[in-house]
């Protein structure tokens, strides 16, 4: 088709897909605009490159002197990479011949309004949070359940995260204005789309495998397409509340144990995570293109005959930084990585990738031992009374924290679909809830069902019997009384069919109630989902962990993480606190 397109700015990762796609798909000649000296300057994705450093983006500024490269190539078309390209350029749309595919500012204005969202959306779709104006509006912090996220209200969110309302509060007066929400434990999904007027053109969901950090952030390892129509039916239900045009990221959160998900945020431009759905043949970018020079029906006509697929995507450069953070993290994505940001056609680009990521290290070592340290001190903080309480009653998880059960969960899917149990995206554990909150008879059925897996499974103890001996302690699983009981002899045992259903809450509080209530409560799971659930109800949680990955990800959020490894000498000091 020959069209000539401008990206700007290419100093991002995004830009690499974008470029791809147009070349790929629509046999485009792509010029690169960046606003400094990067790597993908290089890439031989682009046909001509101008790097210009003046104008600060986001303003008007940037936006025309893109305008002016545009005009210099004879582009038909200027595509925005990054949020501040997407406000500088939908600021000066119509002011050259060039059409600059984005949305209207105003849109872009209301999509990316975080403070907003809430009323933008309606309740129970976001998660609870407060917008704190200045540092006299911390009081309404206390209002919301630990653990509490603090961010800015900008693109940059930079957020943190407090296990407790009186540093979230302190940290909120410091950040004013910011908003404070209550932390979502579960897994980040998103939802993709180029729309038109609220129609969507063409859709992509994904899961994050691996983020930046693992407290949260973009990601360097994603999968899709998650094929849950929830998440669709949430992602087309803002598109048409925002009538949007354009591209779109809906960043949710999703608890497979409630199968429900959380609107996180809005991102009106491309996302990061752009070369997934790029390499499985999902051409957003050239949809976009289509839709703006060749109007909506061609482009939905495009979208339509793309041949597309499924699987997952590295970004190993990107991530190299975890080298210096948690070397086993980055060996993971390099053993899986079929899809990466790696390429031998592009090897000058990659070669300053590499040559740039290398000098990082020391900056990223130095930063994540001083982030260690702050996490560090809030936990010392948020744990500092459960010594001081006299004897605690301890509740534990069985699979991963007493043994590991060995079931062959793929054959026990296979089995509940058959049965019209399980829906295909539910785990386990949704179908549980689901069941029990629907069809207590069912859920008897479907317990049944994965009970005779589970009583043939291998198990790999992790804790020897005797440790549990001279503890006051509850066993809470989502395993049957009859599985548990081949592995603890003595104490109360708390399983799925004791009439509490799949509810560790309720199992938790049953504990309590059994206990007599004396001293204080720690609640040892390796779900990070129901040790959030612990800390809301007042109890200590404690992540039983196998990897470091995971063990951050809870000391993010203030909650202690102790190794399988290191579990029984853990639990011989609670013996006598």
């Amino acid at each position: 088709m020959g069209y000539k397109v401008v990206l700007a700015s290419i100093a991002s990762r995004k830009a690499l897909a974008i470029g791809s796609s147009l070349r790929t798909a629509l046999g485009a000649t792509v010029v690169g605009v960046s606003h400094r000296k990067h790597p993908f300057v290089y890439s031989r994705l682009f046909d001509e490159v101008f790097v210009l450093e003046g104008a600060p983006r986001g303003g008007l500024e940037w936006g025309l002197a893109v305008l002016e490269v545009a005009e210099r190539v004879g582009a038909e078309v200027i595509v925005p990479v990054d949020f501040l390209d997407v406000v500088s350029l939908s600021r000066v749309k119509g002011r050259a011949r060039a059409t600059v595919a984005a949305p209207a500012y105003e849109s872009v204005a209301a999509a990316s309004n975080k403070a907003s969202l809430g009323g933008l959306l309606g309740d129970g779709v976001v998660p609870a949070s407060v917008v704190v104006p200045d540092s006299s509006g911390v009081d309404a912090v206390y209002s919301l359940r630990p653990p509490l996220v603090v961010k800015g209200l900008s693109d940059a969110a930079s957020p943190e995260f407090f296990p407790d309302a009186s540093s979230a509060a302190r940290a909120a007066a410091a950040r004013a204005p910011c908003l404070v929400q209550e932390y979502v434990p579960g897994r980040g999904r998103g939802y993709e789309v180029v729309a038109f007027e609220g129609e969507p053109l063409l859709e992509f969901a994904h899961e994050r495998v691996v983020e930046y950090d693992p407290g949260g952030g973009a990601s360097l390892g994603a999968r899709g397409p998650v094929l849950d129509p929830e998440l669709y039916r949430l992602g087309r239900f803002v598109v048409s509340r925002l009538r949007w045009t354009g591209p779109l990221m809906v960043e949710l959160k999703w608890i497979p144990a409630e199968g429900r998900y959380f609107v996180i945020e809005l991102n009106p431009k491309f996302w990061g995570s752009l070369d997934l759905p790029v390499s499985l043949g999902y051409h957003f970018p050239a949809v976009l293109v289509k839709a703006f020079l060749e109007g909506v029906e061609e482009a939905r006509r495009f979208a339509g005959e793309l041949r597309v697929g499924s699987g997952e995507f590295y970004w190993l450069l990107d991530g190299f930084r975890y080298m210096a953070k948690l070397p086993g993290t980055w060996l993971y994505m390099a053993r899986r990585a079929r899809r990466s940001d790696f390429s031998l056609l592009d090897p000058a680009r990659v070669a300053l990738q590499v040559v740039a990521a290398a000098k990082r290290l020391e900056t990223e070592k130095s930063s994540w031992a001083h982030s260690l340290e702050r996490d560090y001190a809030k936990l010392r903080e948020f744990y500092r009374g459960l010594f001081r309480g006299g004897r605690p009653l301890v509740i534990l998880d069985f699979d991963g924290v007493i043994a590991r059960l060995h079931v062959d969960w793929k054959r026990v899917y296979r089995v509940l679909e058959e049965r019209s149990y399980r829906r295909r995206w539910e785990t386990v554990v949704g179908m549980f809830r689901r069941l029990w909150l629907e069809d207590v008879y069912k859920f008897e059925e479907a317990s049944r069902t994965v009970e005779e897996f589970e009583r043939v499974a291998r198990a790999e103890r992790i804790l020897d019997e005797g440790v549990l001996r001279g503890l006051d302690f509850c066993v809470a699983s989502m395993q049957p009384e009859s599985v548990l009981r081949k592995f603890i002899g003595e104490g109360v045992v708390l399983g799925r069919d004791s009439g509490l259903g799949p509810l560790k809450s309720e199992m938790f509080r049953e504990c309590v109630r059994r206990a007599g209530g004396r001293g204080p409560v720690v609640v040892f799971d390796d779900d990070l989902y129901n040790c959030v659930v612990a800390m809301r109800m007042g109890f200590y949680p404690v992540r039983v962990v196998d990897n470091p990955y995971r063990a951050v990800e809870a000391l993010r959020l203030g909650i202690l993480p102790v190794d399988t490894s290191l579990l029984g000498k853990f639990l011989h000091k609670l013996k006598s606190p």
